[in-house]
């Protein structure tokens, strides 16, 4: 693991990918740079490259989420608010549209654009030049959100550059507990978001056809009242990603394993690391799914909300207890 207080390329002074996992924000990404045998097909790059930005804001009484995905053929949107209170969905949509409906900038930071527009929904993401604020606008259908939240009063993110087998590389950044400042309305209940906090994942890559993984986040507070954020994987780019923000450091978490339902993903999930250091259980509360067969775009993705409780003991760090706090689970086995 890297730290830098500068953008962080995707490529060293050799013009070789940086693999691993750093510490930092992501400069833009620029994959044509890159040399590879498959980079001369523009029909290999078409059915692989994927970009995406997922946001989520989560808070005492809800967790809301919005995706926008472009790929080089197609593009996806979705987003959902789940009541933290009644354990249901107020909102939860999908969009599909042609690639030309979507735009996802080539990096997060400073210049940032992520927009998606279909004839019933509209979603943008966007970070002014020389800003820190991303601004979160969506309608659609009988949502409506407004939202700010500002990089510079959060923990620093971090990036991840990794090897994919059957494709070539994969780039991500996450953040993670950016204060909120917003509104959302979802028919004629009205919310303030402004005690909520933020935190998205930033990917782009030149990924596998079949793509598989497990995937936690969440962000919130231990039971001490300490802020606390957690982004864990199986299953894709060797766990790398995998990380506490606790008492203002990025802590490494070895080998998560997540034990889960497959037919049943609305039960208990554990996920914990082999020496238990990390154990928790998540219940969730109401699930957000896609089951797609189109022939090009095959999917099962399912993301329970809900809750996360358990204990995390990782080495040099202060124990944390979780009692509830908020996030999401997914299992995502796409053909895409």
């Amino acid at each position: 693991m890297t730290t830098d207080s500068s953008l962080i390329s995707i490529t060293g002074p050799d013009g070789n990918p940086r693999m691993g996992l750093h510490v930092g924000a992501l400069a833009p990404v620029d994959l044509r740079g890159l040399s590879h045998p498959k980079h001369s097909s523009a029909v290999w790059r078409a059915t692989h490259h994927k970009r995406w930005v997922f946001v989520a804001i989560t808070g005492e009484h809800r967790v809301v989420v919005v995706a926008i995905v472009q790929l080089g053929y197609v593009a996806t949107a979705f987003a959902y608010a789940l009541d933290r209170r009644t354990r249901s969905m107020l909102f939860d949509r999908s969009y599909m549209m042609p690639s030309f409906a979507c735009r996802v900038s080539d990096g997060c930071e400073e210049g940032c654009e992520a927009r998606f527009r279909s004839p019933r929904a509209a979603f943008s993401l966007t970070r002014a030049q020389g800003g820190s604020v991303y601004t979160l606008e969506v309608e659609a259908q009988e949502l409506e959100l407004r939202a700010s939240f500002d990089a510079s009063a959060s923990p620093s993110p971090i990036c991840v550059i990794a090897p994919v087998a059957e494709g070539s590389i994969h780039i991500t950044e996450k953040r993670v507990l950016m204060p909120v400042r917003g509104q959302m309305l979802v028919g004629k209940r009205f919310a303030r978001l402004d005690d909520d906090v933020a935190g998205f994942d930033y990917t782009q890559g030149l990924l596998a056809r079949r793509t598989a993984w497990r995937w936690a986040f969440s962000m919130g507070r231990t039971s001490d009242g300490r802020p606390i954020g957690i982004n864990l994987v199986e299953g894709f780019n060797g766990g790398l990603e995998s990380v506490v923000w606790l008492d203002g450091q990025v802590v490494p978490v070895p080998n998560p394993r997540f034990t889960f339902e497959p037919d049943r993903p609305i039960a208990p999930w554990r996920i914990s690391t082999p020496d238990r250091a990390l154990d928790l259980r998540f219940l969730p509360d109401a699930m957000h799914a896609e089951q797609r067969n189109l022939g090009l775009i095959r999917s099962h993705f399912v993301q329970p909300a809900g809750t996360f409780s358990g204990t995390i003991e990782l080495p040099g760090q202060k124990s944390a207890t979780l009692d509830g706090s908020p996030g999401m689970v997914e299992h995502q086995d796409v053909l895409w």
